[in-house]
């Protein structure tokens, strides 16, 4: 009876300690989780302000852009403008030479001349113009060439970034995990060992009690064996009176 009693009594103490060990262990989890997603958060946030400003960086490019090509549109249509003025003013000299020398022929070879001059001037202007235009659009075309070849490097950096960032995140939830397997196998081993030894201590406790219970059965059988004694010559007593 006493063996069963004991054996009892370490089963009912081996469950509640683990009871109590898995109320810990998802407490412990829970503050875990807690503390992994504020980690992720903050991530998170980093890499979306990262992303806003590169976003508004683009935008500026984008207006800087726009705001080039305008300045070479409103030059072409100028330098367009001031031609066809000329061009004009051209046509507007020779009608007057024509009139002139039609009135004087004198000075029909002069104003020819004077055709000819404005003329090939105005061929001249108007091919450095178209150069100057064509040189524009060639420059415009490098620095947008330049632009797309940096925002190309920007964005395989970034991507690189986030790539290198996702890899470390990963790793610092292996490290965790781990340590936390650790620490949990590590409390396990603990609350195995403070076990055992309670389980020790109770055993000797109920070793000790045997052994008092064996030392009061014999005394009382002791005690009873003198106590018949005692009735026994009482008993002889009485009858040698008769």
């Amino acid at each position: 009876m006493n063996a069963n009693g004991s054996s009892a009594s370490l089963q009912m103490n081996a469950a509640l300690p683990s009871e109590v060990y898995n109320y810990n262990g998802k407490l412990l989890s829970a503050q875990q989780r807690k503390k992994q997603a504020k980690h992720d958060a903050q991530l998170l946030a980093n890499r979306i302000a990262l992303l806003q400003k590169e976003e508004e960086r683009a935008w500026r490019k984008i207006h800087q852009t726009k705001n080039r090509a305008q300045e070479i549109l409103k030059l072409r249509e100028d330098n367009e403008k001031r031609m066809e003025e000329r061009m004009q003013a051209a046509m507007h000299a020779n009608s007057i030479q024509q009139q002139l020398a039609e009135q004087n022929k004198v000075n029909e070879e002069l104003a020819r001349r004077n055709r000819a001059q404005q003329v090939e001037r105005m061929f001249k202007e108007k091919k450095e113009k178209v150069q100057a235009v064509r040189q524009e659009k060639q420059l415009m075309r490098r620095e947008l060439l330049g632009m797309r070849e940096s925002d190309v490097v920007q964005n395989r950096r970034r991507r690189e970034e986030v790539l290198a960032q996702e890899q470390q995140l990963r790793e610092m939830r292996e490290r965790e995990r781990a340590l936390k397997l650790e620490q949990n196998k590590k409390n396990y081993e603990e609350k195995v060992k403070n076990e055992h030894q309670e389980s020790k201590a109770k055993e000797k406790e109920v070793e000790q009690l045997e052994r008092v219970e064996m030392e009061l059965i014999q005394k009382l059988k002791s005690t009873q064996l003198l106590q018949q004694n005692a009735y026994s010559e009482l008993e002889n007593a009485l009858n040698e009176e008769h």
